[in-house]
């Protein structure tokens, strides 16, 4: 409830125009994280507050499937919520694009560990990617080149896993 309010109290901010009609993306850590997938899971909430795509770092495991581009993020040394938890998550979602990350080393407090804060300029590429149509945004998820989140090796980001369904395809930037 707390996310719908927040998208139904910036429609009549006065950061209104600079949204306009875009879709909204949502993003939340662990009890929000969870929160994100069961937003993006609701097909009334994804209509009625124009949800586009979620971010669910570390998140308590809930069963549902998102409506919306997912993106499950978590990191090998998590114990507060284990990437066991979280994989099921990725699994149990259908039928749209989804990404399962699992950065090494990272534990629970990696979303706000400043540094290295690695979720960062990753939740901002798949924002990019389903938000705004940008095509390094989908590169750097769903790409195979040098700095892509699951293929390669310049990304910044070491990976302990790292799967996608359903991205759009990448392509070359010349």
């Amino acid at each position: 409830k707390d996310q719908y309010r927040s998208l139904e109290w910036i429609k009549s901010s006065k950061f209104a125009d600079a949204i306009s009609d875009s879709p909204a993306g949502l993003l939340g850590h662990s009890m929000g994280g969870a929160a994100t997938h069961l937003s993006a899971a609701s097909p009334s909430a994804v209509s009625s507050h124009n949800i586009g795509a979620a971010v669910a770092l570390h998140p308590v495991y809930v069963s549902c499937s998102s409506s919306v581009p997912i993106m499950y993020g978590t990191g090998s040394d998590d114990t507060v919520v284990p990437p066991s938890s979280v994989r099921p998550q990725y699994d149990e979602t259908e039928g749209v694009p989804k990404v399962y990350a699992n950065i090494e080393g990272a534990t629970h407090y990696e979303p706000n560990t400043v540094p290295p804060n690695r979720w960062t300029d990753v939740a901002a590429a798949f924002f990019d990617c389903f938000l705004g149509d940008i095509q390094e945004g989908c590169n750097k998820i769903f790409g195979s080149g040098a700095d892509s989140l699951c293929e390669g090796d310049e990304s910044g980001v070491p990976m302990a896993e790292c799967i996608f369904e359903g991205g759009p395809t990448a392509i070359a930037i010349d």
